[in-house]
């Protein structure tokens, strides 16, 4: 019936803000994730930083802070948690300063 087929769109009208609201939303979020990106992870100080978490969580910092310039590698064992946590510290210093402490 014509009342029946009208009210079927309106409703389908009345859905219609919804998906432009949720549009819109989608791209205010889009265009933060992109401005929070470029002034983030897409830098070198962040990535630098990461990598140096990352090999810091896997271990292999400390293996290479113990590494000679030859290439060949000292005990990464003879490094005392101290020892370990104080490189750690002077090798997130020097990347914040834009320096590095490995080759």
């Amino acid at each position: 019936s014509r009342p029946d087929e009208l009210e079927a769109v309106r409703q389908y009208v009345k859905g219609l803000s919804a998906v432009r609201a949720e549009h819109d939303a989608v791209a205010i979020h889009t265009a933060l994730a992109s401005e929070l990106a470029a002034r983030t992870i897409q830098r070198r100080a962040f990535k630098r930083r990461f990598d140096m978490e990352h090999e810091m969580l896997s271990g292999d910092l400390f293996a290479s802070a113990t590494t000679s310039s030859s290439g060949s590698r000292g005990a990464s064992s003879s490094l005392s948690p101290t020892a370990q946590l104080e490189y750690a510290r002077k090798l997130s210093d020097a990347i914040a300063q834009g320096q590095s402490l490995v080759e």
